[in-house]
């Protein structure tokens, strides 16, 4: 829990994947697919935290397809605000994750020049002109999802007069 790569980023792992869309629901083959990799996963004896990971990212790429992938988030209700809003480290964050998929390592100080990436080199990574767009809109979309699945779930328990207390990871990681 003290090990994270972002204070701002919401980890995958805690995706419902039910509720990626905004006031849509997904497709039924996406669903049964969900249903199917929550059973599988769920028989297991331990958690498998990595098979999780991948089954909810995996979704969630089907999900982000299903919209029409970076070109159509901007119609998601709020998706453009949160965006503006949290550029600030959603960008570096975003970049961060593309630039860790292209090497095959979190370790930054092994990626050479982009070992301390300036914000030329942010903004032209993050950029929507970018051929890599994509995965940079990935990232904005899984983002997106936490923070309104989180903001969800803290309206419900203040709801129920329950505070949602948190903790921060003492430093940040690889």
């Amino acid at each position: 829990p003290y090990s994270s790569r972002s204070v701002y980023a919401l980890h995958p792992l805690y995706l419902v994947p039910d509720e990626l869309l905004v006031g849509m629901s997904l497709p039924q083959e996406i669903r049964d697919e969900a249903e199917e990799l929550r059973c599988s996963l769920n028989s297991l004896d331990d958690m498998d935290y990595e098979k999780t990971l991948a089954a909810k990212l995996q979704l969630a790429q089907q999900a982000f397809a299903y919209v029409g992938g970076e070109d159509a988030l901007s119609t998601m209700l709020g998706f453009d605000n949160f965006v503006r809003e949290n550029e600030a480290w959603l960008q570096p964050y975003a970049a961060f994750c593309f630039l860790q998929s292209v090497t095959g390592t979190s370790e930054h100080w092994t990626w050479g020049e982009w070992a301390k990436p300036s914000t030329q080199l942010i903004e032209r990574l993050t950029s929507r002109e970018s051929l890599h767009f994509r995965s940079i809109a990935f990232t904005y979309f899984v983002q997106f999802a936490l923070h309104r699945q989180l903001l969800e779930t803290s309206r419900f328990a203040e709801s129920l007069g329950i505070a949602l207390k948190g903790d921060l990871p003492i430093g940040v990681d690889n």
